[in-house]
């Protein structure tokens, strides 16, 4: 009998919280004060009493329970189910039935389900830590013109992923999800005049679509049009080494130009250098605010992805003029074909973008 489980109401249990409320009365006195007053079998224990009290503000709230309920039953979509009740409500005063099927019917044309965008939500800009560490960032930077203002950021691409939608005149079944990928790294100004070359990281040192494809592999090389800087990782990820060597050698790129420059960037730990540059101001934005800081994330990468997914289009469709294309295999393509894809959507990005 000790084991039994002892359920209060919803009602039950506001009268503890008044009672409570009057004073001059503990928790374990609170326990046998229930007992009496609901004619239950044993005391509340000390914790339930104090699971009760904790949760007072919720059941003080204007929340619609059932009566005599042993359980707070707060509605999943609130905004939903106050829009479902002044349905019915209006439909009553029109003297128009209303039933279940009618009810979800409405419910299905009022809350369309749709994606959400980037984790801007979860930013709050106002909080006096971040804006405390946006005040250091402009002081940081109000001795550099916006040509000097650099921007630096990675991205993931899954070069042979098809693209999420087509035109067609019937269902279309879609394609496996490739899981080749490459991490790519952009660098530009706030003016939009300078656009640093790509650095592209892979997992292998050598994979062998380079000794497959020399000469497109060639067009990417230092010194041309579309030159893409090349490093592998073990998870194609950017790490401390590589940055390192990306800002030495930007560093004394902008040493022989007489520049310096300020290189806004996100506080992630491989970007945190042992060595200090002559040339580049290295300025790390606030924690998790780079969805909403950063210029390239505000839409620039987009354009990049976009560019290049448009190439993939184009090529399926050369490959289908000359009868090669297969179906099964249509997105696949090598690393030095990814790169140099992806050379030309950075070379088709224009400053009116940035």
């Amino acid at each position: 009998m000790s084991n039994t489980r002892l359920r209060l109401t919803i009602s039950q249990k506001i009268e503890i919280l008044d009672q409570f409320a009057m004073g001059n009365t503990n928790q374990m006195e609170l326990g046998k004060w229930a007992q009496q007053k609901f004619d239950l079998i044993k005391p509340l224990s000390q914790q339930t009493v104090s699971n009760i009290l904790n949760n007072a503000d919720q059941l003080y709230s204007n929340i619609v329970v059932i009566k005599n309920s042993k359980s707070l039953k707060l509605p999943k979509y609130p905004q939903l189910d106050e829009e479902v009740e002044k349905f019915v409500s209006h439909m009553n005063d029109c003297s128009i039935p209303v039933n279940r099927a009618c009810i979800i019917e409405y419910v299905k044309r009022i809350a369309r389900s749709k994606p959400t965008h980037g984790e801007c939500a979860s930013v709050d800009l106002n909080s006096k830590s971040i804006q405390d560490h946006l005040e250091k960032n402009r002081e940081e930077l109000t001795d550099y013109p916006l040509a000097d203002i650099m921007n630096f950021d990675e991205t993931k691409l899954y070069y042979n992923q098809p693209p999420r939608r087509t035109i067609c005149s019937q269902p279309l079944g879609g394609l496996k999800k490739s899981k080749t990928r490459v991490t790519v790294g952009l660098l530009c100004n706030a003016d939009g005049t300078y656009k640093g070359h790509l650095i592209v990281i892979g997992q292998f040192k050598s994979p062998r679509c380079f000794k497959k494809n020399p000469k497109m592999l060639s067009m990417t090389a230092i010194g041309t049009l579309r030159y893409v800087e090349y490093h592998h990782s073990p998870k194609d990820w950017m790490t401390t080494e590589i940055f390192s060597a990306y800002v030495k050698k930007l560093d004394i790129a902008f040493g022989r130009e007489g520049r310096k420059v300020a290189l806004l960037l996100d506080n992630a730990s491989v970007h945190k250098l042992k060595f200090k540059p002559v040339n580049i101001k290295l300025v790390f934005l606030p924690a998790n605010t780079t969805s909403m800081l950063q210029a390239l994330d505000a839409g620039i990468i987009a354009n990049f992805k976009a560019y290049f997914r448009s190439q993939q289009y184009l090529r399926n469709l050369e490959l289908f003029a000359s009868k090669q294309l297969d179906n099964l295999d249509v997105y696949n393509m090598n690393q030095v074909q990814a790169m140099f894809f992806l050379a030309n959507a950075w070379l088709k990005e224009i400053p009116e973008t940035i």
